[in-house]
């Protein structure tokens, strides 16, 4: 199994920093410019996070903050994953030669992102109610 993935992940003659996931749909680094910005992105989150920790009564504009680089982070790394990988669909396990992504792919896709930013605005309604 896991030589199949390596084997998927080398298989990149466009030189596409992220490939489609074999499981699920998203994508998964592919090469070392990809790795290099998910580690930003997790970079990013941890620093958002220390910040957040570090205020004992955080205020609300705090609160807001966090969610934004929360919010532009999660866009910032879906935008360079859509314009320097794969076109992401749904699969499952190692495509077979020649075989096209289900066309319902990107409605699926379309439907994660909008339930991404729905439970989001959620969470935050939520926190408000509690803090406020």
């Amino acid at each position: 199994m896991i030589k199949k993935w390596v084997e998927y992940l080398k298989n990149n003659p466009k030189g596409y920093w992220f490939k489609r996931k074999l499981y699920g749909w998203g994508w998964v680094p592919a090469k070392r410019q990809g790795w290099i910005v998910l580690a930003v992105f997790i970079a990013v989150l941890i620093g958002n996070g220390i910040f957040l920790g570090s205020k004992s009564e955080p205020a609300s504009a705090d609160l807001a903050l966090f969610f934004a680089v929360i919010a532009a982070s999660v866009a910032i790394l879906f935008s360079i994953c859509w314009k320097k990988g794969e076109r992401p669909c749904w699969q499952w396990g190692v495509p077979c030669e020649g075989a096209n992504c289900d066309p319902r792919s990107f409605f699926i896709g379309r439907a994660i992102v909008i339930i991404s930013i729905a439970a989001l605005a959620l969470a935050w309604l939520a926190l408000e109610k509690l803090l406020f």
